[in-house]
């Protein structure tokens, strides 16, 4: 027996509204776990306004940037790598280099 076109096209619908029914079920469940694990958090931060603290940028004097880009290039003298000694000094690399380059010229 054949299929007509029209049991096709009920056929795909009904998959594709399978489909989006086992989309809105994801969506639900997903929704309700972030509710979840909201409430959580509130309870654990005490309040439903938490924002974790912002980490502040130590500002370094002129003489401390002169100081640090001495010391790097002295651990780099040693035989250190670059990523090393700027983390052994708590910078990033990329500091290093503005500041070399600024206090260089």
């Amino acid at each position: 027996m054949q299929t007509t076109a029209h049991e096709i096209n009920t056929q795909v619908l009904d998959s594709h509204a399978a489909s989006i029914s086992r989309f809105m079920n994801w969506a639900a469940e997903r929704i309700a776990k972030e509710v979840e694990d909201n409430e959580r958090l509130e309870a654990e931060a005490g309040t439903r306004d938490f924002v974790p603290p912002r980490r502040r940028r130590r500002q370094y004097t002129q003489e401390e940037r002169l100081s640090i880009i001495k010391r790097v290039d002295e651990l780099r003298e040693q035989g250190k790598s670059l990523r090393s000694a700027v983390k052994e000094l708590d910078i990033h690399d990329t500091m290093y280099y503005q500041w070399k380059r600024k206090l260089n010229k």
